[in-house]
């Protein structure tokens, strides 16, 4: 991403969209006032399957076939007030959790429900 343009903290880019996106969206079709029909992107809360875990749940997540990356510091949906905004991050291997800018490049590991 271009952090000269700004793009590296564009809400577009952030990790819980990028696991929303994950998900199964229907068109929902409203009048456009301009002429025609505008479609957006619908889901329900029960449609969600993939999503960001919180704070607790990133330490849980045990894959053997896409193991999480040792050293590598992870988002988690859990934010912080207050002003710059910021979220809570995990490190697997050392296991330790920090406040970070949301402007910094961590992975992102979108988790499913279970079915």
């Amino acid at each position: 991403m271009d952090s000269e343009n700004g793009s590296w903290n564009d809400v577009e880019y952030y990790a819980a969209k990028v696991c929303m996106l994950k998900n199964k969206f229907r068109l929902k079709g409203a009048p456009n006032p301009e002429g025609g029909i505008y479609y957006s992107p619908e889901i329900s809360e029960a449609e969600v399957e993939w999503y960001l875990p919180a704070r607790n749940g990133l330490s849980g997540i045990e894959d053997s076939d896409y193991p999480l990356a040792d050293g590598s510091a992870y988002w988690s949906s859990t934010a912080i007030s207050g002003e710059p905004p910021r979220s809570w991050s995990y490190t697997p291997g050392a296991g330790t959790y920090a406040v970070s800018d949301r402007g910094s490049l961590h992975r992102v590991r979108c988790v499913r429900r279970p079915r």
